[in-house]
């Protein structure tokens, strides 16, 4: 049953980058972004937080954005990749109530961009250069600018940015970056000419969310027993985007989560692994597939599977790791980091290898 303190709004919110209120906090994460961020000579003044699609990313990263908005000395922009972000972000600081004063203070001339605030100073007519004084201001009054930048992409705009921003820490200015992402995605971009940089950015790749965490968050939602709130929670492999899927759909059947299990696996299919498994490569395929049918996910059997030596196998492995597909079990073994993954790539695979011929697994 559903617990009457929730009976009137569903705290769970299986949509891509809504804040739920069932939160469940990455303690470690949100320490080290902000004592890094903060500490008085801030070094890395950057990271990049990566993982799977539903792992969390997006949600992370908005928890630190209002986490940073709340300290005064800190100005938050928000970015969005798809629109000029070297125009965006100096308009939003025009506008940004901790900035104007500043800009005003330093006298910085912005009617060039018509933007409205003219000064008696040299008008500056370059953007670039705009952003520079605005971060010069800032640092005179002991503020620091976080430029937060969801689902980075290599576009020509994601681009220029990254390379601003290179030129402003590289002058000592007070701009951190906070961005997310998928593997390929920042991979393809960090390899663009003059942006190597960014293979030296600290990275966050998102673990699965502590399960007994949201085993208790289940127990106090739907006034389970540990041992029925375990189980539940063992339905989501601590994957994000399941948790609040399964806690959803339990809501909606008034806390009996096990008629739902159905719905669960078909909405995990058609709002994720489709996608994951249209990204795939071949090769990666192959490799997914080799683990699914293994019996114990050892890797020494699943190279068997597919006939491959170690020099042949790692690297499909490591970048199904990196993309948040697979975890490791325990040192040598590997395993599905999705739950029901495994029941998808069997049902799906068509691909060079013999044919999984069996049931499908009822396990995850």
């Amino acid at each position: 049953m559903i617990n009457p303190a929730i009976k009137d709004r569903n705290p769970y919110v299986p949509a891509f980058g809504t804040p739920p209120i069932a939160y469940i906090h990455r303690y470690n994460d949100e320490t080290k972004i902000i004592n890094d961020f903060c500490s008085q000579n801030a070094v890395p003044m950057s990271y990049m937080i990566i993982g799977a699609r539903g792992t969390g990313k997006t949600v992370l990263m908005h928890e630190m954005a209002n986490r940073f908005e709340t300290f005064p000395e800190w100005v938050v922009i928000r970015m969005n990749p798809n629109m000029d972000m070297l125009d965006s972000l100096m308009k939003k600081l025009a506008g940004h109530k901790k900035v104007t004063p500043v800009i005003k203070s330093m006298q910085i001339n912005l009617s060039f961009f018509k933007i409205g605030i003219e000064m008696s100073s040299n008008q500056i007519r370059d953007v670039e250069d705009a952003i520079t004084e605005i971060l010069r201001g800032l640092k005179k009054k002991e503020k620091r600018l976080l430029v937060i930048v969801d689902e980075a992409t290599n576009t020509p705009s994601m681009r220029a940015f990254a390379s601003a921003y290179q030129n402003l820490i590289g002058q000592k200015l007070p701009v951190y970056l906070l961005m997310t992402g998928l593997f390929e995605n920042i991979s393809n971009l960090k390899n663009e000419k003059n942006l190597t940089f960014l293979y030296r950015m600290p990275r966050i790749h998102l673990q699965p969310l502590d399960l007994t965490a949201i085993s208790e968050n289940y127990k106090e939602a739907f006034l389970l027993q540990d041992d029925e709130a375990e189980r539940m929670a063992a339905f989501t492999k601590g994957y994000s985007y399941a948790f609040q899927l399964l806690g959803d759909l339990a809501w909606q059947n008034d806390g009996y989560y096990q008629k739902e299990l159905d719905a669960y696996r078909s909405a995990l299919n058609e709002m994720v692994y489709d996608k994951v498994w249209e990204e795939m490569t071949g090769l990666d395929r192959d490799t997914a597939y080799g683990i699914a049918v293994s019996k114990e996910g050892k890797v020494k059997e699943i190279r068997e599977i597919l006939g491959w030596d170690t020099n042949s196998f790692s690297p499909y492995r490591d970048r199904l790791l990196k993309r948040g597909i697979l975890q490791t079990a325990r040192y040598g073994y590997l395993e599905m980091a999705l739950p029901y993954f495994k029941g998808y790539v069997l049902e799906h695979y068509n691909g060079r290898l013999k044919q999984y011929r069996g049931d499908l697994p009822e396990d995850l």
